[in-house]
């Protein structure tokens, strides 16, 4: 559910959790879910000076495309917030929270989506998430939630995701169970199938760009070079290039799928796209090489978002 960017007193559902099977065929079978936390890979959190961040988040949302019922929606807008935040600032901890608004009062008591940014401090010696801040990019002028009670979250998907080990949880994630496999199938619209071609062309012609302007956070283009060699992941670049193709094919069948990927030569976590050209048919798509992933590489996806 979201305030209407251009019509602020509509309100409109989200399109919450299907607790059966959608549309789409999940693959591996992994079975929906609506509570608990996908765990974030601590290793791979840096955060920045908060002022920073949230200014930018803000600047940065005011040009999202407009609430679309369905279609594009609340966690359409926190996906593609968590990407931005993540891509302009290498290790930046967010995630995505799916559960209950309270405030502000006219969306209080529907399912929502928002994101949680956590600003680490120092605690004897080892990070400690010590602060977050709750964003709602929804809003006709999007801003923080200023009462941090102003949510009650049910599933949080942080970015950066985990594997199956070293896994660790900043409030109030750590009061959720942790998930090691699920889905996430969020979207009731009717997919437009034929559009993944036109996908398809866009990932092959890698129109999505993985180089940006920098901010005043980084006085030089080698120091955002080196955070981004420390803290982005091909998991980083499978749900930002996610996140900005859902934004483009709004009503393309396209997840993005974290799990265990195998070569011949090694094995480790991975991230793929995932593109369905029927209800029943998808395959992984691996945008650095802009093509699917190949018979001689295996994918096992732990955890899938639609």
């Amino acid at each position: 559910m979201a305030v209407l960017r251009d019509n602020p007193e509509k309100i409109l559902d989200a399109k919450g959790f299907r607790s059966t099977a959608g549309q789409l065929s999940i693959p591996d079978g992994l079975l929906p879910v609506k509570f608990g936390t996908t765990g974030m890979l601590y290793s791979q959190a840096h955060s920045y000076s908060p002022n920073d961040v949230l200014s930018f988040i803000i600047k940065r949302a005011n040009d999202f495309p407009p609430y679309e019922a369905e279609v594009w929606d609340c966690e359409d807008f926190a996906f593609l917030a968590a990407a931005e935040v993540r891509f302009q600032f290498p290790g930046q901890p967010i995630g995505i929270a799916i559960g209950i608004a309270k405030h502000p009062p006219a969306i209080s008591g529907r399912l929502h989506a928002v994101n949680y940014l956590w600003f680490m401090g120092q605690n004897d010696k080892k990070p400690n998430c010590n602060t977050f801040e709750i964003f709602d990019s929804t809003l006709p002028i999007p801003e923080f939630i200023k009462n941090k009670g102003g949510f009650d979250v049910h599933s949080m998907i942080p970015i950066p995701v985990s594997g199956t080990n070293n896994h660790k949880d900043c409030p109030p994630a750590d009061q959720l169970q942790f998930i090691n496999s699920a889905s996430f199938q969020l979207d009731r619209l009717q997919y437009d199938f034929n559009s993944i071609g036109d996908v398809k062309k866009d990932l092959q012609n890698q129109v999505i760009k993985l180089q940006k302007p920098l901010t005043t956070e980084f006085m030089s283009e080698k120091k955002w070079n080196l955070m981004k060699s420390i803290f982005w992941s091909d998991r980083d670049e499978a749900f930002y290039v996610f996140a900005q193709i859902r934004r483009m094919h709004k009503r393309a069948p396209v997840g993005v799928a974290f799990g265990m990927l195998t070569t011949p030569m090694a094995s480790g976590e991975s991230g793929a796209l995932v593109l369905w050209s029927s209800p029943n048919q998808c395959e992984f798509w691996d945008y650095g090489r802009m093509e699917p992933l190949p018979p001689i590489v295996k994918f096992k996806p732990r955890i899938v978002i639609v």
